[in-house]
């Protein structure tokens, strides 16, 4: 996406375009189309605090004039509302949310041109890292017991009504050293879901990413080896920084080795995004396209993929023999059938099954249970199917039909031939 003199950083998306800063010849904050064409220059000379950030056709930012502000696709200048100086900004529509020196988090609304604090606290590094999507904002507040200690807690905000909700559960604990049993950075929402990263504070414990639920102290969504952190997440799909691939060096200090990883949780499938040499930070994902800064080169350049849809498995079915297993199964008029079920798409079929037979005349019926789920049928792959059919005397001959299901890649369900009927 972006390389050259200098570092590029800080990426973010809106549809194709990736928005970034470029720290080369100049300060500069660049637009450029995921597939090709020249990167355009929207600011120059400006030393960005905080952004950029991007969504519905529209961009924001802060500068050293403390203001933050947003420009809309099209045109030349932006509209801006005089803010503290902010250590991170998110952006929906054209309400952002900032946290200022870690103490405050502050809404500005471009539509009305107005700024509202949302929380503060009088001592720096309480309130930080919002995230918004919609009418809801969220961020982590470190709650004090009693002087005892302090917990970060996720919240998240109605900024339609004010009402603020924590999304973990209270009074987790202290650690054996002191201070709060866990840490919390980075909440990222997404069509109501909420995912963050979040520790044990013992030694040896890593950084994961858990889901935010109210009843709990976090939902493990992905717990591999090492620390995950700086999640995003875009409908069921959330990446995230992984170093499962660093290493100890000569003299056994932990080395980091950043890459992108993505899990699907509608399907618990991971996979790596980008795992070349070099640190790959600060992954983005809308929709089906991710972003992120990647130093392969030595300096940060921007990286970005567009996520395709997995093949899809396309299953036929054929009849392998017909048999009466033994005199007996003859004059009772039990039929053995056994089908091979064959995998001719590219994709792998998962957990398929045999969800319902229909017979032709009414009276003749299976005979047995329908046989048990097939975890997985790879492309080209045959399964054996064993049926057993009960016949009355006087039919000679039968019409049957069997409706499968299995699940693709993404985890969406697929019949064969189609659903059966109801």
């Amino acid at each position: 996406m972006a390389t050259g003199p200098g570092d590029h950083l800080y990426p973010d998306l809106d549809g194709d375009e990736v928005y970034f800063l470029d720290r080369g010849i100049s300060d500069s904050l660049l637009r450029k189309d995921i597939y090709g064409g020249e990167a355009e220059e929207l600011l120059s000379g400006a030393e960005i605090w905080a952004g950029p950030v991007s969504d519905g056709s529209a961009f924001a930012w802060q500068d050293t004039s403390s203001q933050g502000c947003l420009r809309l696709i099209g045109q030349d200048m932006g509209r801006c509302i005089a803010a503290p100086r902010a250590s991170s900004m998110a952006l929906s529509g054209q309400k952002a949310v900032i946290s200022d020196s870690g103490s405050t988090i502050r809404l500005l609304d471009f539509s009305t041109m107005r700024s509202r604090m949302l929380d503060s606290h009088d001592i720096p590094n309480m309130r930080y890292d919002p995230d918004i999507d919609g009418s809801t904002a969220v961020w982590v507040k470190e709650r004090g017991y009693a002087g005892q200690y302090y917990e970060p807690l996720i919240v998240s905000c109605n900024l339609e009504t004010g009402d603020t909700t924590y999304l973990s559960k209270l009074g987790g604990g202290t650690a054996s050293g002191g201070g709060s049993k866990y840490s919390r950075r980075h909440p990222s929402i997404s069509s109501g879901q909420v995912v963050y990263q979040q520790k044990l504070n013992e030694p040896g414990e890593r950084w994961h990413i858990y889901a935010a639920d109210p009843a709990t102290y976090g939902v493990p969504l992905v717990q591999e080896p090492a620390d995950q952190v700086s999640p995003s997440l875009s409908g069921n799909l959330v990446v995230y920084q992984d170093n499962r691939n660093g290493f100890f060096d000569e003299n056994g200090d932990w080395v980091d080795n950043w890459d992108i990883y993505l899990k699907d949780l509608s399907t618990n499938i991971e996979q790596p995004v980008c795992n070349r040499p070099g640190d790959q930070i600060n992954p983005v994902i809308k929709g089906n396209k991710v972003v992120w800064q990647d130093k392969r080169s030595g300096k940060w350049d921007i990286y970005a993929a567009t996520l395709t849809e997995p093949p899809e498995p396309r299953l036929s079915l054929s009849i392998d023999s017909v048999f009466w297993g033994s005199y007996q199964d003859y004059l009772s008029g039990r039929l053995d059938v056994d089908y091979l079920v064959t995998n001719e798409g590219p994709g792998i079929a998962d957990n398929m099954s045999i969800e319902k037979v229909v017979t032709s005349p009414a009276d003749v019926s299976v005979a047995c249970p329908l046989p048990a789920e097939f975890s997985q049928i790879e492309p080209g792959g045959q399964v054996k199917l064993e049926l057993k059919y009960d016949v009355p005397s006087g039919i000679s001959r039968f019409r049957t039909a069997l409706f499968a299901s299995c699940y693709d890649g993404s985890g969406a369900e697929i019949w064969f031939p189609a659903e059966p009927p109801g």
